[in-house]
């Protein structure tokens, strides 16, 4: 007589808020495999709470996010509902810059400018 397999499907999104973690039921397993990626995009992700969807866009910005100057200015928009490419980038921009805060895309482009004609 062959054995039977069985599989158990638990569709539950992760939690996302301090409190929610408290109710989720698989808790045990979700850090085990969080301690499994051992990596400097997961760590980063961890630290600043972003979601799986955005790992891609981490990896693309590692080497720049990796420098904690970068990311005190990058700080406003290290959250999961603010982490979205086109902020990343102008954040960026600001800290090659060496800016004190992110600036609008004018401002940038003037220093930009203003940069290249001391040259």
């Amino acid at each position: 007589m062959a054995k039977r397999k069985s599989v158990s499907v638990f569709q539950a999104a992760p939690p996302r808020e301090v409190a929610d973690y408290k109710t989720f039921a698989l808790l045990v397993l979700l850090i085990a495999n969080k301690e499994l990626m051992l990596d400097d995009i997961a760590e980063f992700m961890e630290e600043y709470r972003l979601r799986s969807n955005q790992r891609t866009l981490v990896s693309k910005y590692m080497k720049e996010l990796q420098y904690i100057s970068n990311r005190k200015l990058l700080e406003p928009i290290l959250l999961p509902n603010k982490f979205e490419e086109g902020a990343l980038f102008k954040g960026l921009f600001s800290s090659f810059l060496k800016l004190s805060e992110i600036e609008g895309w004018d401002t940038l482009i003037c220093k930009t400018q203003l940069s290249s004609n001391l040259l």
